[in-house]
């Protein structure tokens, strides 16, 4: 993420500018559909779960349905 790219999360964003940038951050080009087994190491939702969510037993879990398929990006970053 870049200030000068404009997906930048800067600490003063309101809830609806950290809604609007999470929505788009780029996670893993090869996942295509839902239904397919995704990648946890270098997503940066996860990343950023794994820095700042206190309950680590639903973000091990959303890496577990996340890797095994069936749980799209869009619901992890809204999750």
């Amino acid at each position: 993420m870049s200030k000068s790219q404009g997906n930048a999360i800067s600490l003063s964003a309101t809830p609806d500018e950290i809604r609007d940038a999470v929505s788009r951050m780029f996670t893993d080009p090869d996942y295509l559909r839902a239904s397919d087994p995704g990648r946890v190491e270098g997503n940066v939702v996860f990343t950023y779960l794994d820095a700042f969510d206190e309950d680590e037993a639903a973000v091990a879990e959303l890496k577990d349905r996340h890797r095994r398929g069936g749980l799209g990006d869009s619901v992890v970053k809204t999750g």
